[in-house]
């Protein structure tokens, strides 16, 4: 009996055991089952993160378009503004060039002019010399009675 009896308790820890055993089983699978969950998981958080770099990359990329384009634009701005004052600078240049023609050109009638009243300043002298030896010449001649004339 006490063989038996051996045997029963053998039996109920052996049945325990098995029980203890399937209890750990089913954990053991619903551990696995929640793995594969998480696998699944961290594989579509992996492929979301990985989208998200892919569309910062692409939102970098626009940004340092964006700001070439920027340096771009603001480039032939002030290329505009340099060529606006190049214009400016030429338009001034003919100015210049137009009043420095006028000015020579009024610097040759201004030497015309100089030139002409030399010669008239000439004339008037050489004329005075004349003048002046033709009336020195007449007060040193005495005129004959017969030649001179009576004012009535």
């Amino acid at each position: 009996f006490e063989l038996e009896l051996d045997m029963t308790q053998i039996g109920l820890i052996l049945n325990s055991y098995k029980v203890t055993s399937d209890m750990y089983l089913r954990q053991i699978s619903e551990l696995e089952c929640e793995w594969e969950r998480s696998e699944i998981e961290v594989s579509e958080r992996t492929k979301e993160v990985n989208e998200l770099e892919s569309e910062i990359e692409s939102i970098t990329r626009r940004v340092q378009f964006a700001q070439v384009e920027y340096g771009i634009l603001e480039l032939i701005g002030r290329l505009k503004d340099v060529n606006t004052v190049e214009n400016e600078c030429q338009h001034v240049q003919f100015q210049i060039d137009e009043l420095k023609e006028k000015i020579r050109m009024e610097n040759e009638k201004s030497a015309q002019v100089n030139s002409v009243f030399g010669l008239v300043q000439n004339a008037l002298k050489e004329a005075d010399a004349i003048l002046n030896t033709t009336s020195s010449q007449a007060n040193h001649k005495v005129p004959s009675k017969d030649h001179m004339e009576i004012d009535p």
